[in-house]
């Protein structure tokens, strides 16, 4: 469920014992403003949601950079211990705020030890590695974009990462669906497999907060495999 800031930084965090760190929500929300304000990059949006028992956490900040490129963070966070402090960089879609994890690496670490500390010096190099990011995601839309994909075979590989790859769910799967025959967006592209990659994005950006960037990771690993290419 979609909840707001003041909610998601008021919520209380664990306290810390010997085996167990927690990352405040407070601190990893400070530490991407910090990092956007030195940066001198420019929040766009930032959306945050959370679980019914207020426990599994996700973040997503979109900003422009110096040079108006889109970019994004997102952070997931858990304050019992279901999900380890988890990070991933991206570029995102102005039309439909969908993100591309293309970021160079993804950051997870279990709530132990110096995950406060590692987590926050993760958010810091995520910016600071943008140039990476930008270079992959420019590889992934040129791998894709020239890749000819017609609505047919756009639901034939549907049908294939829904029963075979387990990599949409049946809600997930209808929402491919009506994007393929009826696009909500114009992303001013032809049938490519860049554009059912856009599709797919779109049809699982509202992924739990405990699977999100599983699903992501996934999404990008059956495309190299699918259409033969490595970010």
């Amino acid at each position: 469920m979609l909840i707001s800031r003041n909610e998601i930084m008021g919520v209380l965090s664990p306290e810390r014992t010997a085996s167990y760190t927690p990352v405040t929500n407070i601190d990893l929300i400070s530490k991407v403003f910090n990092e956007s304000h030195r940066n001198q990059y420019v929040m766009i949006d930032e959306r945050y949601e959370s679980d019914s028992t207020r426990n599994k956490f996700k973040m997503k900040f979109f900003m422009e950079t110096g040079n108006g490129s889109p970019f994004q963070i997102t952070v997931l966070n858990s304050y019992d211990k279901t999900i380890a402090v988890r990070s991933a960089s991206g570029i995102y879609s102005e039309i439909c705020w969908n993100l591309n994890m293309v970021g160079s690496s993804i950051f997870k670490h279990r709530h132990e030890a110096d995950a406060d500390i590692e987590s926050l010096t993760f958010i810091k190099d995520s910016f600071d590695d943008y140039a990476k990011v930008e270079n992959r995601y420019n590889n992934l839309v040129l791998n894709l974009g020239f890749e000819q994909l017609s609505k047919t075979e756009m639901a034939k590989l549907a049908g294939k990462f829904f029963i075979e790859d387990n990599l949409v769910n049946t809600e997930q799967l209808n929402i491919l669906k009506k994007q393929i025959l009826e696009p909500s967006f114009d992303y001013k592209l032809e049938e490519t497999a860049l554009l059912f990659y856009n599709h797919l994005t779109h049809s699982i950006k509202n992924t739990g907060p405990l699977n999100y960037l599983n699903a992501h990771e996934r999404l990008i690993e059956t495309f190299e495999k699918e259409f033969d290419f490595t970010l």
